[in-house]
C-alpha cells in the first residue's frame, strides 16, 4: 500500500480499526504541512491558536475538551485541527487513536452502523 510523505499507509479505512491514522480514507490523510510550527497566527485566530495548542500539550484537560472551531474560511481551521492531531500521535513516540475525516464522511459512517444495527 502506498505511504504519504509522513509514512502514513493510504488505502482504505475503517473507523473501528486498531489504528485508524494506519488505513485513513483517500483523500484524508493528515497534511505533514499543518503543524503548529508552521501556523501563521494572527488576531483573527490567535485565541484558536491558544487553545488548540492547549488542547495538543493536555488532551485530558476539561477546560477545552471538546474543542469545537468555528469560522470563516481560510482562518486556519483545519490547520489548527491537524496539527492537534499530528502532535498527539507524534507525543512519546506512541500512535494516539484518532481518526481524522470530513464532516460528509463522519454522517455517512454513522448512517452506516446504525442502519446495520
Amino acid at each position: 500500500m502506498p505511504a504519504n510523505s509522513a509514512g502514513v499507509q493510504l488505502g482504505r479505512w475503517h473507523p473501528f480499526s486498531p489504528n485508524p491514522l494506519a488505513h485513513p480514507a483517500a483523500g484524508t490523510a493528515l497534511n505533514p504541512r499543518y503543524s503548529f510550527d508552521d501556523f501563521v497566527i494572527g488576531q483573527p485566530n490567535e485565541f484558536a491558536y491558544a487553545c488548540a495548542r492547549r488542547v495538543a500539550e493536555h488532551p485530558a484537560c476539561s477546560g477545552f475538551n471538546p474543542l469545537f472551531l468555528y469560522g470563516e474560511a481560510g482562518v486556519g481551521k483545519t490547520h489548527l485541527l491537524q496539527a492537534i492531531a499530528r502532535h498527539l500521535t507524534h507525543r512519546g513516540g506512541k500512535t494516539a487513536g484518532i481518526i481524522y475525516m470530513s464532516a460528509g464522511e463522519w454522517r455517512l459512517t454513522s448512517l452506516r452502523h446504525r442502519r446495520a444495527k
